[in-house]
């Protein structure tokens, strides 16, 4: 069993169900791309556009709380207990979505993409805090499918929560914003958000989110070296602070496959 961090590993050892001797750390695979793409960036002597872009990662108001998603005989779905499953972070995402309409409207050259998954909740989330097309920003985008990569390499600051794209983006040497206010920041939420530590900063009210991706957005700065706490948080999370998943899950696989007799 390959995972992508010590915190999976832990998880599937404590359940009983596996062998701790079978379940190995490669880190996210996918991450490897990111390296060579901020790599590539040194090599070419990056630079933020004319036109910056404030790419946001679009949450709803139950972003990393816990939910049950299973389907009871009914047909309804199984709850928590009432005051776990009344928590949602509405005033976060009003006060955040606020603030990136603002931002575009104020400030016509930076180009703002808000990206979604494009299914029934994202697009019920845009609809109920951006309002219809016609009444947003001309330069304020809702991006929807298509690969999230592209975009990001074409960012110059990012933003979300309860999201591994944060990790991407860190790992791509680029500043990165979350919205740390309202309910997110309750007590009984907080520990439910991804803690970015180090490598990220945090607004703490709709304003300053706004003062956070202009300043992010503007700054023409670009970091080509990961701090060592953007090494370790990497480590944590995904596994991979060095741009070598890919390069351990095929070793374990031929491990795995040379142990069990198998010959090409």
């Amino acid at each position: 069993i390959l995972v992508y961090n010590e915190i999976e590993r832990g998880i599937q050892i404590r359940s009983g169900r596996f062998r701790e001797d079978r379940i190995e750390v490669v880190g996210m695979p996918r991450m490897d791309r990111v390296h060579l793409a901020r790599e590539a960036f040194a090599a070419e002597g990056r630079s933020v556009t004319k036109r910056p872009t404030v790419l946001f990662f679009l949450f709803n108001v139950k972003a990393g709380l816990p939910i049950i998603g299973r389907k009871c005989v009914d047909g309804g779905f199984e709850k928590l207990d009432d005051e776990v499953e009344s928590l949602n972070i509405e005033d976060t995402a009003e006060g955040t979505y606020c603030a990136l309409l603002e931002l575009a409207r104020e400030h016509p050259d930076v180009r703002v993409v808000v990206k979604t998954k494009g299914d029934g909740i994202s697009n019920q989330t845009v609809a109920r805090f951006f309002g219809p097309p016609m009444s947003r920003p001309a330069n304020l985008e809702i991006m929807s499918g298509g690969d999230m990569f592209v975009e990001l390499r074409r960012a110059a600051v990012v933003g979300g929560l309860n999201t591994t794209s944060l990790l991407e983006a860190a790992a791509l040497g680029l500043p990165v914003v979350v919205p740390a206010f309202g309910s997110a920041a309750d007590p009984e939420v907080a520990p439910l958000r991804l803690d970015l530590g180090s490598a990220a900063s945090y607004g703490a009210s709709p304003d300053e989110m706004k003062v956070l991706l202009l300043a992010g957005a503007t700054a023409g700065k670009w970091h080509a070296e990961l701090s060592p706490e953007t090494r370790q948080l990497l480590d944590q999370w995904v596994g991979n602070s060095d741009g070598r998943s890919a390069e351990r899950v095929r070793r374990a696989i031929d491990r795995i496959v040379k142990a069990a007799g198998v010959s090409g």
